[in-house]
């Protein structure tokens, strides 16, 4: 059913209205569909570079051209500020076509990127539906190949929205989740890719997001402070109180480290969130965050052990490289 949603909303015009500043920049979004648009825009590349790296997709000459057009792209793209925009205009997305769209862009490089807040919480039970991560993400696909000669042709049109389908159901076994039990609300949401890659991550409660990849990425370090850390796998993750009765999020990690000769992954270390949470009209919110990286005691000695060959089983020197990265 999801891939026949996003299929749905898969159709993207460009040279449809003239050049002007509209509607919510990027971080502006008021809502989950908004926050899984700047996740997954900010995070692009890494489920980019995850389905190149995927031989079950079989991609085809055509396909890996544009996704390699895309890819190598990203950076200009990014210069611009305010490419994600989301606005409330249906003459943007219906002017000519006979029925509204759930976004339009032009065929330029980093050309803005309207995404379209009537189609946002589709509901046929009464219930607002999310655009999910992988949904986002093949949309963003789809209007990222308008900017590389991809038209609005009818073939065109099918062409991109097979790709990004195709990309997306690479990501969709993927995503993980964890709620928190007194507030279904507020939750955890992550995703692992190849070993020598850095979880996703971030901590939502329902109306805004946080987004700890990079914090995840920075805190971590390997146990032998020569080495270097190419890789960090979310292992677990749950909900629990510390001491003082406070809601945390623990995750426990595995770490994978290189000393330029040989890769070695470790078990047992965990990053620990510690949310601040408020009541906003009788809903739990997030209103703020800590967080610290705790590597496995050594004085826990056998645990670590086992921890690091839980984590070495991962490690699959096969498809782990340093030319991967």
């Amino acid at each position: 059913m999801n891939r026949i949603v996003l299929i749905i909303f898969l159709v993207i015009s460009t040279h449809s209205f003239a050049r002007q500043e509209k509607g919510d920049g990027v971080g502006n979004g008021a809502g989950l569909s908004e926050n899984n648009f700047v996740f997954v825009y900010k995070n692009f590349s890494k489920y980019l570079q995850y389905a190149f790296l995927q031989p079950k997709l079989n991609f085809d000459q055509k396909e890996l051209i544009i996704l390699e057009k895309i890819s190598k792209s990203l950076s200009k793209e990014y210069e611009n500020k305010k490419q994600l925009q989301f606005i409330n205009d249906p003459n943007t997305f219906k002017t000519p076509f006979p029925y509204e769209r759930i976004a339009v862009t032009w065929d330029d490089i980093g050309s803005e990127i309207y995404i379209n807040k009537n189609l946002l919480y589709q509901t046929t039970t009464g219930i607002p539906r999310v655009i999910t991560i992988s949904q986002v993400l093949s949309i963003l696909l789809h209007e990222f190949g308008h900017h590389h000669g991809i038209g609005n042709g009818e073939d065109n049109e099918y062409f991109l929205n097979q790709l990004g389908a195709k990309v997306a159901g690479a990501l969709l076994n993927k995503i993980e989740k964890r709620n928190l039990n007194i507030a279904p609300n507020i939750y955890a949401q992550y995703i692992n890719f190849n070993k020598n890659s850095f979880a996703t991550f971030k901590i939502s409660d329902g109306r805004k997001f946080i987004d700890l990849s990079s914090a995840l990425k920075n805190e971590s370090r390997c146990p032998y402070s020569m080495d270097e850390l190419i890789g960090v796998k979310v292992w677990q993750a749950h909900w629990t109180r510390n001491a003082r009765l406070k809601r945390h999020l623990k995750l426990e990690l595995f770490l994978y480290c290189s000393d330029g000769s040989k890769v070695r992954a470790y078990g047992g270390a965990e990053f620990i969130v510690v949310p601040t949470l408020a009541m906003e009209s009788n809903v739990l919110r997030i209103k703020s965050t800590k967080f610290g990286f705790h590597p496995c005691d050594p004085r826990r000695g056998d645990y670590c052990e086992s921890k690091n060959k839980q984590a070495q089983n991962y490690l699959d020197t096969k498809t782990f490289s340093r030319e991967e990265k």
